[in-house]
């Protein structure tokens, strides 16, 4: 299973329906509880649009330290210069490496994008 915090933008729905329907989905309602069971392997990815850096940071050095693919799907916020509290969200994906691929080529996005790995 994957696992995606809905509800998602109309466009990116339909760019990823290729993705969802082959996949399990799961909507936790929490991108921090999405990243300790895709952390654990619990969850074959994660990915998300509207999270914030404050729901993300511990799992981010969770996922550098165990090896797990991770990418931000805009700027990288790291390293943290400033606490905002209306801050912009930091769309991400995570798990194995054959579901990021997916994830960004649905989106349009490849290794050749601007998508950057995530580093703290």
């Amino acid at each position: 299973p994957i696992g995606v915090q809905f509800p998602l933008q109309a466009e990116v729905l339909e760019k990823l329906r290729g993705v969802l329907a082959r996949e399990r989905v799961r909507a936790l309602g929490s991108s921090a509880m999405e990243g300790l069971y895709v952390a654990l392997g619990h969850l074959k990815g994660a990915v998300d649009f509207k999270v914030k850096v404050w729901d993300i940071a511990a799992f981010v050095a969770f996922f550098r330290e165990l090896k797990v693919s991770f990418r931000f799907l805009r700027e990288s916020p790291f390293p943290l210069r400033e606490f905002d509290l209306e801050g912009k969200s930091t769309p991400f994906v995570a798990g194995s490496d054959s579901f990021c691929d997916a994830i960004e080529l649905a989106l349009g996005k490849g290794k050749n994008s601007s998508s950057q790995t995530g580093n703290l």
